[in-house]
């Protein structure tokens, strides 16, 4: 999977790039924003090719709204540096 951010899109943009299940790619669009610690997304599952244009989901308007939240620890653990795999 992967993904990219236009922030200086109004709203931003987020694109999705995941394997279809057929080895083909398959792109999402969506907006998102930042609430303080919380990340927003958007994104329209009857199209995924048509980028939404605000976060209301409604039955009616197959709009997804996601929210992330950050969470701050105290004492984090260091975190370890991934081995790379290569083809």
């Amino acid at each position: 999977m992967g993904f990219r951010f236009r922030p200086e899109a109004n709203p931003k943009e987020l694109d999705l790039i995941a394997d279809g299940a057929n080895g083909e790619a398959r792109l999402q669009l969506g907006i998102y924003r930042f609430d303080g610690d919380k990340l927003v997304m958007a994104f329209n599952r009857a199209d995924p090719t048509k980028r939404p244009r605000g976060y209301v989901s409604q039955p009616e308007n197959s709009i997804e709204v996601t929210t992330l939240q950050r969470v701050r620890l105290e004492n984090p653990a260091p975190l370890e540096k991934p081995e790379l795999q290569r083809p």
